[in-house]
C-alpha cells in the first residue's frame, strides 16, 4: 500500500490487512475503533443492554479493572433478545446487536495483540451491514450498493485513520510540547469526546513550540475524530 492509497481508501479491510502487515495490531485502539463504529448504529441497537455492553468495552479499553463488569455486560448484550423480537437473523436490528455483542467481547484473545485488528474489522463489516439494509429497507434497494453502506465503509476508514494515523508519516512527540495546558486539553478532550476543542489544542501546541504540520493539521482539520485520536494519544502517552 503507498501513502496515497492510505489516505484516499474507502476499504477498511484493505487498511486492516496493512496494519496487520506493518505489524501496527494495539488491542486498545481496535477495540475503540470497534466501539466507535458501534455508535453510529443509533436507533438499531433496541435493547439498551447492547448499547451499555459497547460503553464499558469503550471503559474497558483503559482500565483492566472493568474486566468482571464488561463479561457480565457482554452475557447481557447477547443477541438472542433481540432474534426473539425480530425473527430474523438478516435483520438490521439483529446483526447491530451482533455487532455490540462482538465489540464487548471479553475473550482472552480480546485482549491481545495480535489479531485485534482482524477482530475490530469483524464489527466493522456487522455495522457496515447493519446500517446498509437498514437503508435498503427503507430504499427497497440491494443493501451491498446502498448508499448508506458505501457512506459507512468511508465514516470507517476516516476513524481507522484518526485513531492509527499516517503510518508513512510517524510522529514523535517533543516532551516539550507536553505542558500543563497541552495536557489538560488533550486530557478533557479524551475524556468528554470534546473533539470540537481540538483547534484549541493545536493552538497550545503551536504555543508550545509544535511546529510539525502533520499534528496541527490534525488538530485544525474538519476531522471526525473518535476516542483513540493518534494525536491526543500521543500526548496522554496512550498506545
Amino acid at each position: 500500500m503507498t501513502e496515497h492509497e492510505w489516505l484516499t481508501a474507502a476499504d477498511p479491510e484493505a487498511l486492516v490487512e496493512f496494519l496487520d502487515k506493518s505489524g501496527m495490531n494495539s488491542r486498545r485502539k481496535s477495540r475503540l475503533l470497534s466501539c466507535a463504529s458501534c455508535y453510529r448504529l443509533d436507533s438499531l441497537l433496541i435493547q439498551p443492554q447492547s448499547l451499555q455492553a459497547v460503553r464499558l468495552a469503550e471503559a474497558w479499553a483503559d482500565d483492566e479493572h472493568l474486566a468482571n463488569d464488561v463479561r457480565a455486560a457482554w452475557l447481557e448484550a447477547g443477541p438472542a433478545r433481540t432474534l426473539a423480537m425480530s425473527h430474523r437473523t438478516d435483520s438490521p436490528e439483529y446483526i447491530a446487536a451482533m455487532a455490540a455483542f462482538d465489540a464487548a467481547n471479553p475473550k482472552p484473545n480480546g485482549r491481545s495483540d495480535v489479531g485485534a485488528v482482524w477482530s475490530a474489522l469483524s464489527v466493522i463489516d456487522k455495522v457496515i451491514e447493519a446500517i446498509g439494509r437498514a437503508s435498503a429497507e427503507a430504499r427497497g434497494t440491494d443493501w451491498v450498493n446502498d448508499p448508506a453502506t458505501i457512506a459507512e465503509a468511508v465514516a470507517v476508514t476516516s476513524d481507522l485513520r484518526d485513531i492509527f494515523g499516517n503510518p508513512f508519516r510517524p510522529v514523535a512527540i517533543d516532551p516539550a510540547w507536553r505542558t500543563s495546558t497541552v495536557v489538560a486539553l488533550a486530557r478533557g478532550i479524551y475524556d468528554e469526546k470534546a473533539f470540537d476543542r481540538m483547534p484549541i489544542l493545536a493552538d497550545a501546541l503551536q504555543d508550545a513550540g509544535c511546529d510539525n504540520d502533520n499534528v496541527l493539521s490534525h488538530c485544525r482539520g474538519d476531522g471526525p475524530h473518535v476516542r483513540g485520536c493518534w494525536v491526543v494519544d500521543l500526548l496522554l502517552g496512550k498506545e
